[in-house]
């Protein structure tokens, strides 16, 4: 995981997945990898590790920054982001995505993504889903390199630039070559038109 490790992140549902993770997989590690961080956001996760008996399984690095992102994520087996519903598409899973990870998330901040086709998906807030997508995808290295190019694949036809640019453009051409739908009626004398 990358990112902030503000609560809106849901950070928790990350914990509990890992603590199935780690029942099934004794050698698995979490990285949580915060770039701006709080002091109460970093003694939250570790409480969290703490509690669920993970914190010989959970690496927190505080302070990366966005220049570290990649050697983090070269170094991860699968990319998962917790949060259940977000507006549009995280940053972060953009950034999994473009390095070709396989990614493990929620439906909600999975615009256009398709499960077991381009990620992992769980329905929002089944975090005992989300662990489950985690295990398989550590435990079928051929699945998780499929899904992983496959979402590559589709950011590279979908997320371009110049994509959003031609369809931008095909909106502005149908705007302009539709005949004006709204007629005015004539107002009476005397009174005023709008």
């Amino acid at each position: 995981y990358t990112g902030t490790l503000d609560r809106f992140q849901r950070l928790d549902y990350l914990m509990q997945a890992m603590r199935r993770v780690v029942d099934a997989m004794p050698q698995a590690r979490l990285l949580l990898a915060g770039g701006v961080t709080r002091e109460e956001d970093l003694a939250a996760c570790r409480e969290m590790a703490e509690e669920l008996g993970l914190s010989k399984h959970v690496i927190l690095v505080s302070g990366s920054t966005f220049e570290e992102v990649p050697a983090f994520l070269a170094a991860a087996q699968v990319a998962v982001a917790p949060r259940p519903a977000c507006p549009g598409v995280p940053i972060k899973l953009l950034n999994y995505i473009g390095a070709a990870k396989p990614v493990v998330t929620f439906d909600g901040s999975a615009k256009g993504l398709v499960h077991m086709r381009t990620a992992w998906l769980a329905p929002d807030d089944d975090w005992r889903a989300l662990g489950d997508g985690i295990l398989r995808l550590l435990q079928d290295e051929p699945l998780a390199q499929e899904l992983g190019q496959a979402a590559h694949r589709w950011a590279q036809e979908n997320l371009t630039w110049a994509t959003h640019a031609e369809r931008l453009e095909t909106v502005f051409r149908n705007v302009l070559a539709q005949e004006p739908t709204v007629q005015h009626a004539s107002a009476p004398v005397g009174e005023p038109q709008v």
